[in-house]
């Protein structure tokens, strides 16, 4: 299972604006075209800001590119992690750390 996650950044004019210093915040969807809707819906919105996206080469990060009139980035594709009954984690994590010879507590 998976979700589409857009980052908005507030208040970014430029890209003189430090970046860790910029406020943002993450919104989840259940589907890309809810996410791409909003992201759409928010650009047009407040196309006089801006906001940044991460700069790639070779699938490496290299920072971040500002860009203008774009204050919500993505969407994101999240893959859920699987989830586990009680019993079912304390299987999964008691054969981890038997693996890393974690010794128990007498």
């Amino acid at each position: 299972m998976s979700r589409w996650m857009v980052r908005v950044w507030f208040n970014g004019y430029d890209d003189e604006h430090f970046i860790d210093e910029m406020p943002t915040q993450e919104y989840l969807f259940e589907t890309k075209e809810d996410a791409l809707a909003f992201k759409k819906a928010f650009n047009e919105k407040f196309w006089n800001h801006g906001g940044w996206e991460p700069y790639m080469v070779d699938g490496h990060r290299y920072g971040s590119n500002y860009v203008a009139g774009s204050p919500a980035e993505g969407p994101y594709e999240e893959i859920l992690p699987e989830t586990f009954s009680v019993e079912e984690a304390l299987a999964e994590s008691y054969g981890e750390a038997e693996r890393w010879e974690m010794e128990e507590e007498e």
